[in-house]
């Protein structure tokens, strides 16, 4: 929703009036009169903004959601082998885990951490297939998988595959 700016400037400053209120003498609230005469008070500035009410831009919500994705994803696929973690991506794209989790879910269709295990996992793979000198272990910790067991129920449920058996045929090949 979309309000006017001027209804919402109204009710900031009676709300920042009550702050100020209730930090310096909180006693005027004690007065059962005085607290029902604040809560009309605010009732009117809230209902006086009622009228404004609009529904969002939808275009430029879906717009800002992908440009949101597009910045996260970028950062994940620049990392490199660098293992970021997915509230580093938040931070970086100005988004908290929610927001981003939303954005992924329209956008994408997913949510970021399956999007960023996929894309872990395809790491691992690619960096399998050509390592013969390395073992499964550093090439998935290298990628932020730190639990061995769950790393490769992962692997086999996204490739197939154990994780040993890719490296295994690409040993075979060299």
């Amino acid at each position: 929703m979309e309000v006017d700016e001027a209804p919402v400037a109204r009710l900031r400053a009676h709300l920042t009036a009550i702050q100020e209120t209730i930090t310096t003498a909180p006693e005027r609230f004690d007065d059962p009169a005085a607290r029902k005469a604040l809560e009309d008070a605010l009732l009117v500035e809230i209902m006086d903004m009622l009228p404004t009410a609009r529904p969002a831009d939808l275009g430029r919500s879906t717009v800002t959601r992908k440009r949101t994705v597009d910045r996260a994803r970028a950062l994940m696929h620049g990392s490199g082998d660098r293992s970021l973690s997915l509230l580093e991506v938040c931070k970086a794209v100005g988004a908290s885990p929610r927001k981003l989790g939303y954005c992924f879910q329209e956008v994408l269709g997913t949510s970021p951490m399956h999007y960023w295990r996929a894309m872990r996992l395809n790491r691992v793979r690619r960096d399998l297939k050509r390592s013969v000198e390395t073992s499964v272990y550093d090439i998935a910790v290298q990628h932020g998988f730190w639990h061995f067991s769950q790393f490769s129920l992962d692997y086999k449920r996204h490739f197939s595959e154990l994780p040993s058996e890719t490296l295994r045929r690409a040993r075979l090949a060299a």
